[in-house]
């Protein structure tokens, strides 16, 4: 009969996956780990940042476009134009000789100076509105507007008229103070300088 002797003190075989991670893989991996997460966290303020510089500008081009959209379609389609300084219940023509340019603009579509459409900047709100005769109530084209002096008859040169013609150009010009989609200031110490629309649209007289 065979005796086995078991030796107590002989160390077992590791099984396999049983070791531990010393104190150096550890700090190693939890590094790797943090960096890793930090990326993550820093691409996505760096997101965040651009969606709240772009979106007040893209907000912005949109309202532009409408304007542009509702004063091209008014002036093209006039039979004659008059620039000049009004409000919500009267226009003044500019008188010759003096510079072709006012807070105001009104549009003819027929020889009857009673039906016009008018553009005006009202300076109660600093808007531009627009108001068609027969009516009492403007609607808003545009906010926050600073310059006073926002359209001008032109010849096709830039200059600025003195006098009446039949294919003038109507210069305009909107200093905008504020994005007013998202009420974003604009101006020295903010992070938008300015802001403005400068265009000029053709009208030839029928």
């Amino acid at each position: 009969m065979k005796s086995f002797i078991h030796n107590s003190s002989a160390s077992p075989t590791a099984l396999p996956g049983a070791r531990a991670f010393t104190l150096t893989e550890v700090l190693v991996a939890s590094s790797v780990f943090l960096l890793a997460i930090g990326a993550v966290l820093l691409g996505n303020s760096f997101g965040m940042r651009m969606l709240a510089i772009t979106q007040p500008k893209l907000a912005a081009g949109d309202q532009v476009r409408r304007t542009m959209n509702q004063l091209i379609s008014d002036i093209r389609s006039a039979k004659f134009v008059r620039v000049g300084n009004g409000g919500l219940t009267s226009f003044t023509n500019v008188a010759v000789p003096n510079p072709k340019q006012g807070n105001a603009i009104e549009l003819y579509a027929t020889a009857d100076t009673n039906v016009f459409v008018r553009f005006f900047r009202d300076a109660a709100d600093q808007k531009l509105k627009r108001i068609i005769s027969g009516t009492s109530n403007a609607t808003t084209v545009a906010s926050a507007i600073s310059n006073n002096i926002v359209f001008r008859a032109e010849d096709h040169t830039g200059l600025v008229l003195t006098n009446d013609q039949h294919n003038l150009v109507i210069g305009i010009t909107l200093q905008y103070y504020e994005l007013a989609s998202t009420n974003t200031p604009v101006g020295a110490g903010n992070y938008y300088k300015s802001f403005a629309l400068e265009t000029r649209i053709a009208h030839r007289g029928r």
